[in-house]
Formats: C-alpha cells, structure tokens, sequence
C-alpha cells in the first residue's frame, strides 16, 4: 500500500503579526507627519519675523560698513591726488556704494544715478591726461549733491544745511581749471559726503 504524504499547511500568525506592523508603522508615520506639519508651519512663522528683523539689521550693517570703508580711505588717501586720478576714480566709486545703502529704506530710487556717477568716475580714469576732468568731476559733484538732496528730504530732513554745504563745495569747482589745482575744493567735497553719510548711519543706529 502506497503511503500518502500529508502536506504541512503553513502557518496564518506569521502574517498577522506583520500587518500589525505594517499598520502600526503606518499608523505612527502618519502621526509624526501631522506633529512635523505643525512644527514645520511654527519654524516658518518665527524665521519669517527673524528674517524681516535680520534684513533690517543686514541693511543697517552693510550702510555701516560702506560708510566705514568710504571714511577709511578718505583718510589714507586724501593727499594722494595724482595725475593718473585714482584717487577721485575710487573715491567716487566708494562714494557712490555708500550713498546706495543710505538710499535703502526710502522711496528714492538711485540706481540710475549710481550707474551714471560710475560711468563718470570710469571715465576720469580711462584717460588720465584729458583735459576735461574737471568739468566731469563738477558735473559729477552736482549729480551726488541732487542724490543726496532727495535722500536727505525723504528721510532725514535735519540734516539740509550739511547739503547745502556740499553744494556749495559742487558750485565751487572750476571746470576750466586742472582738477589738480583744486585739490582742497575736491577733498573737501568729499570730506563733507562723508560727514553727510556718518550722520544718517547715526541717526540709523
């Protein structure tokens, strides 16, 4: 007589257990998504209020520290007015960084100015023997004195008589004299700037 084989069923607990962890799993991802949705909306909100708060302090620092690089250099370099103009080339140039930061916060726009004074200064430089520099130079003081006069009226209304003193050193230089003859009239103008900018930092901080 042949002898039958019994087949072995396989046991049901196995797969219970692992849809309980299945599900369990699932249940417990879908929980912390929840919590992480939640904490994730709070982080939103408090780095919204802290990059409004940095953006200001960003804006203030970077006033401070072009303000700061514009004196430095007056400062070591304000009797060093030679022939090749790099002296009023770069300080035009820092000038004018200078004067964007203090722009920031008002409804001036100085981005045209700023483009236009850095073309001036661009061209003092590119031909140093020209013998036209100093009206440039002029035309570029009595463009700086208008940016400052609209910054000055949007923002800080006390400080127009330190404008008007810029003006007068803008209306003062000679555009048929050699710049390097007027070396007081352009280190002057750019001395008073920098009072100027010192000021609004002041009142910023």
């Amino acid at each position: 007589m042949a002898e039958i084989k019994l087949k072995k069923k396989k046991p049901v607990w196995p797969w219970i257990l692992l849809a309980i962890v299945v599900l369990g799993l699932l249940g417990f991802f879908l929980l912390n998504d929840d919590d992480d949705t939640e904490r994730l909306a709070e982080t939103t909100e408090v780095q919204e209020v802290q990059s409004t708060d940095d953006a200001e302090g960003v804006q203030n620092t970077n006033q401070a520290e072009a303000i700061e690089d514009y004196v430095s250099y007056l400062n070591q370099n304000g009797a060093q007015m030679g022939l090749d103009h790099e002296y009023t080339h770069r300080a035009f140039t820092m000038l004018t960084m200078a004067m964007q930061s203090a722009a920031n916060g008002t409804d001036f726009n100085f981005d045209q100015d700023w483009q236009a004074l850095n073309e001036k200064a661009d061209n003092i430089r590119e031909d140093p023997l020209k013998l036209t520099h100093a009206n440039t130079i002029k035309d570029g003081f009595q463009q700086v004195v208008n940016s400052f006069s609209n910054i000055q009226e949007a923002k800080y209304p006390d400080l127009n008589d330190e404008v008007q003193t810029l003006r007068e050193y803008s209306e003062g230089m000679n555009p048929d004299e050699p710049t390097l003859d007027q070396k007081e009239t352009v280190k002057g103008f750019f001395d008073q700037s920098a009072s100027i900018l010192q000021a609004m930092n002041n009142q910023n901080s």
